[in-house]
């Protein structure tokens, strides 16, 4: 689970976030990875939004989850778009000259908002 909001206003490709376990791993009878537990991630491309209505466009990847002295490897994606900026067209010919500088919206991961994850490979954990 996203902990802040991450959005194209402020970050670029290679912009790492944190993120926080929301349910426990189960690893083994009595192992628990707990909530709260510490996730990173890394934005992979960001584009701003701009002039003429342009929604800003967003990728991000898991990292890894850090359980103790340990860095589980993850898999996950998310993409995400600004949303209701309308067409370009439509905003000059509706706002004329001033449509021109209508921005579009950023793209954002919201604070609290899940990115489901998958282990990415087998690990040996050395417990806390």
């Amino acid at each position: 689970m996203a902990t802040k909001e991450v959005s194209t206003a402020d970050v670029t490709a290679g912009t790492r976030f944190k993120l926080r376990l929301n349910k426990p791993v189960i690893i083994a009878e009595g192992l628990t990875i707990p909530v709260g537990t510490w996730a990173h991630g890394e934005v992979v491309s960001a584009t701003d939004s701009g002039g003429l209505g342009k929604s800003g466009k967003m990728s991000a990847r898991l990292l890894y989850l850090e359980y103790g002295s340990n860095k589980i490897p993850l898999e996950g994606e998310i993409s995400t778009k600004g949303t209701g900026a309308g067409s370009a067209g439509a905003a000059v010919i509706f706002a004329g000259v001033a449509g021109l500088f209508h921005r579009g919206n950023n793209a954002k991961i919201k604070a609290g908002e899940i990115i489901n994850a998958f282990v990415a490979q087998d690990t040996t954990l050395v417990l806390p």
